[in-house]
């Protein structure tokens, strides 16, 4: 019994605890968050997302991203405000088995992020238009959210499917405009 008991905990502890899919259950909601997921702006995304005064009725954020978290991502998402309310998917957004696992296809809406640390801006906004396309392929139904880092790619992003987009180079020169009018 012993070496049975081993053998099963080796095989255990063998499985990608990321490569399992989010198990839908009824009368819960999620969204689905993909791209280039870091800490940093994963920690922003969640504090807003679930903060108490947007009564929001999303139960949980299931998080499609190609690489496993880093420690500190996943101390991120032991915090008890999280911990029952984020699952981390290893995967692609533009894989169909990928994209089912996440239950795609009841998501509430997607939001697509990019690597703000990212010298290539058009690789980045490229792979957030193709990631973009992929998802409004999946679920033609679906509101996509996605950042993009130069404003000119706005526009590729919208025809790409995107419901709404981000320009982080927005966001900065309007905060630096606003800082010289105080």
């Amino acid at each position: 019994i012993p070496w049975k008991v081993s053998t099963l905990l080796d095989l255990m502890n063998r499985v990608d605890p990321f490569s399992k899919g989010y198990k839908k259950q009824r009368r819960k909601r999620h969204v689905l968050l993909c791209g280039e997921v870091h800490r940093d702006p994963l920690a922003y995304f969640l504090r807003e997302f679930f903060h108490p005064e947007r009564q929001m009725k999303i139960d949980k954020v299931v998080i499609l991203c190609p690489w496993a978290p880093d420690p500190e991502t996943a101390a991120l998402m032991l915090l008890p405000q999280y911990e029952t309310r984020v699952q981390w998917l290893r995967g692609s957004a533009m894989s169909d088995s990928d994209l089912a696992r996440a239950h795609v296809e009841i998501a509430d809406c997607c939001f697509v992020m990019v690597d703000k640390r990212n010298q290539d801006t058009e690789e980045t906004d490229s792979l957030a238009a193709l990631i973009t396309m992929s998802i409004g392929h999946w679920n033609p139904n679906i509101p996509i959210y996605t950042q993009a880092i130069l404003s000119s790619h706005a526009k590729r992003l919208l025809v790409s499917g995107a419901h709404a987009v981000a320009c982080v180079e927005e966001i900065k020169l309007n905060i630096l405009a606003s800082s010289y009018m105080l």
